[in-house]
This record gives C-alpha cells, structure tokens and sequence, in this order.
C-alpha cells in the first residue's frame, strides 16, 4: 500500500470521526518530513503548504497553490524544472498543459513561478465533481544555497472541497 494510499485511509477515518486535518497533523499522523503526505511538508530548509486558490465549484477550473518556502541560506533553484505529478482521483479530471501527461504540472509549462528568492508557487489546475476530493502526488524542487543544493521529492496531499 502506498503511503499516499495509508493518509488517505487516516484522513478518511478522521474525517468520519469529525476531526479535522489540524487534528490529524497535531495529532503527528501526518508527520513533518519530507515524504510525509499532507497538505504541509517540513524538510530541510524548505516546507511546502498546498491550499485550494479561491471556491471550487463542480466541473469549473479549480486551483490548487502548492507553494514552497525557503529558509536559512537556502534559496529556489531557479535552473531547476520544478515538477508536481498528480495522482489520479474519482472524479476529478487534471487540465495540465502536455496533452499526453494531463496530471503533470511544471515550470518548464509555465506552472512555476518564483515570487522571490526565498518563496515559488506552482499551480495545479483541475475539474472536479461535487465532494471532498484529496489532490495528492510528488513535487520535486530543487533549493540551494552558496555549497550545496537539495532535491527532494516531497509527496503532499491536499483535501479540497467542491461545492
């Protein structure tokens, strides 16, 4: 079973206990490293939020911000083709630019954007039906800083509604 897979599982229960995701990650479910899945990564010098951007109404274009902060001496690696690869849900239909890779959202396509040296947002855009949706998948990014550069794969799993 994928970890993806197990925090759904967790989520699912939690929910139907009726506690919520703050819950869950003070609760230490869903833990801070950088493979945890959630909708908040911790690693080192870095930490991820994914947030739904504004309502999200059945079959309209939704957004999903997955947006990476970084801290200490560590700064976006602006050369690096940050990537989100989403995994498929019931229901919900991914609108990336590649039309063979529709849940593939990247800079290379225009779906990374640098705010600052320290902070980028990438954008993930998709349809879904009404219901409580969890967008989940891989982001690779890159973060250096004057010695070294980090490349972590952090997996995030962000609960949406759509209403």
């Amino acid at each position: 079973m994928t970890q993806v897979r197990r925090v759904r599982e967790k989520l699912t229960t939690i929910a139907a206990l009726g506690l919520g995701v703050a819950s869950v990650l003070t609760a230490g479910l869903v833990a801070a490293s950088p493979l945890a899945a959630g909708p908040h990564a911790e690693g080192d010098h870095f930490s991820v939020d994914g947030a739904l951007v504004g309502p999200c109404a059945p079959n309209a274009e939704c957004t999903l911000a997955l947006k990476l902060t970084v801290r200490d001496e560590y700064h976006v690696n602006m050369e690096y083709p940050h990537k989100f690869t989403a995994v498929d849900a019931a229901g919900v239909e991914f609108l990336g630019k590649d039309p063979a890779k529709k849940n593939v959202f990247s800079k290379t396509a225009g779906d990374f954007v640098s705010t600052d040296p320290k902070s980028g947002v990438l954008t993930v855009r998709f349809k879904s039906q009404a219901g409580s949706p969890i967008i989940s998948g891989t982001l690779k990014l890159g973060v250096c800083s004057e010695q070294n550069c980090l490349l972590p794969q952090v997996e995030i799993a962000v609960p949406v509604t759509v209403k």
